[in-house]
């Protein structure tokens, strides 16, 4: 890579995400340290919902006190599998 803007642009998948043609949840936290939101795709086909909790580190989506509650990201999931 030549720089990090160019490992964020060729290492996305937002390059694909208007291809997408069946109902896919994107979630990223916003304070994931491994990716900035500046690098967050902004858009996606009609049928990709993209969610940015501002909270949920890199990994598992926890709240509370660490080492956190694991039930949010299932529950995401699930509401999702169900239409909401």
């Amino acid at each position: 890579y030549r720089d990090t803007e160019d490992y964020w642009d060729r290492a996305s998948a937002k390059h694909i995400l208007h291809d997408i043609t069946v109902p896919t949840l994107v979630l990223n936290a916003k304070n994931d340290p491994f990716l900035p939101p500046q690098y967050l795709p902004k858009s996606a086909a009609a049928c990709v919902k993209l969610e940015y909790p501002d909270e949920g580190g890199h990994v598992g989506f926890p709240t509370g006190a660490p080492p956190g509650e694991m039930s949010w990201l299932p529950q995401r999931m699930l509401h999702f599998l169900e239409g909401k």
